[in-house]
């Protein structure tokens, strides 16, 4: 394969690349065959534009861009085993592809009293949500999709708690114990899929924090409408501000993103229990999350969580933080001062 073949076959596909030479030339030299380097192609481009994403988030963003009729499971297929060895032939980051399914475990240990103070230097981080008015927890179904909003919680120092089907009681005790001790306004964000399992999982994680945190939960609207879980508008003296109160909002997937970004739509599973009474409120239309663009969803989080990062305060707190992070510095050096010398 050359470049100019390569580029004469993403031309007839309509597809116009913004890949370097240099990388179409990498390309072109891997060990693929056929309509491969198309998708390679194109795929790459696409993880270059939304990274960090899910697999089958760039599976869903290659079907949108026509190289696949459908979502079937043998063109997910097809992806993935393109994807490995892309990765494999160091063309594609495997960082750029998360999984947060499978991790290791194992307890922190350290070479020597050097290598611990390496590790610890710049571990200092203050925690800026114990001082600011209101505090901040975010929720996704997927686990797989907290790798792709971790980026923005771990920048802004805020909790992401994926979902993962159904939880168990001790899952979410944690959770609520922890709320029940936050003496100030609890703000929840929840990212799912729009289906009958992502809505029926959000409900009944709601009731769960609601009954562990001992703390009303109030869900506000896309159109900032606040309502009590069961769809009952809030009365006069009931204000979701209070230091009592859990307000909760769902950033994704809504209804709105079928139209505003085009979402490769799935149909009712009838055989799911829920199909009916999803049906009567939604219609039939579903989505994974996966099929939204990430780097909407990144911004998405990021706007929910900055309303409420009074500005001048969070800078106040990085000024803070910086003089509490030399002081640390100070105190290492004569730790590993001390300890070098032993």
């Amino acid at each position: 394969m050359t470049v100019g073949i390569l580029l004469t076959s993403l031309d007839s596909f309509g597809w116009e690349t913004g890949l370097t030479v240099e990388s179409l030339e990498r390309l072109c030299e891997l060990p693929l065959r056929g309509d491969s380097f198309v998708l390679a192609a194109i795929a790459g481009e696409l993880a270059v534009q939304c990274h960090p994403i899910t697999l089958r988030g760039l599976f869903y963003r290659v079907v949108s861009a026509g190289f696949f009729p459908d979502t079937s499971k043998p063109h997910y297929t097809k992806l993935q085993r393109l994807l490995s060895s892309l990765r494999e032939f160091g063309w594609i980051p495997y960082e750029w592809i998360v999984d947060n399914l499978r991790a290791t475990i194992k307890p922190s240990s350290w070479s020597g009293l050097d290598d611990f103070a390496d590790t610890v230097r710049d571990a200092y981080r203050k925690d800026f949500w114990a001082e600011l008015p209101s505090y901040v927890h975010v929720f996704v179904e997927k686990d797989a999709m907290s790798g792709v909003i971790e980026p923005v919680t771990s920048e802004l120092d805020v909790s992401l708690s994926p979902v993962r089907g159904y939880v168990s009681d001790s899952y979410v005790h944690s959770i609520g114990k922890s709320f029940a001790t936050i003496d100030k306004p609890i703000n929840c964000f929840y990212i799912g899929d729009f289906d009958p399992s992502g809505f029926d999982l959000e409900r009944s994680l709601r009731e769960k924090i609601e009954k562990h945190s001992n703390k009303p939960i109030v869900c506000k609207l896309n159109d900032g409408e606040h309502v009590m879980p069961g769809g009952l508008p809030l009365g006069e003296g009931f204000h979701s501000t209070g230091t009592g109160t859990i307000t909760w909002k769902r950033l994704a997937l809504n209804e709105s993103d079928f139209d505003a970004h085009n979402l490769i739509e799935l149909g009712v599973k009838k055989s799911d229990t829920r199909s009916k009474a999803f049906i009567a409120e939604h219609g039939t239309r579903c989505a994974e999350v996966d099929a939204l663009d990430p780097n909407v969803i990144r911004q998405r989080v990021r706007d929910a969580i900055m309303q409420h990062v009074p500005t001048d305060q969070w800078e106040q707190l990085k000024q803070i933080e910086q003089l509490e992070k030399e002081s640390w510095e100070s105190t290492l050096g004569q730790f590993t001062t001390v300890g070098g010398g032993q």
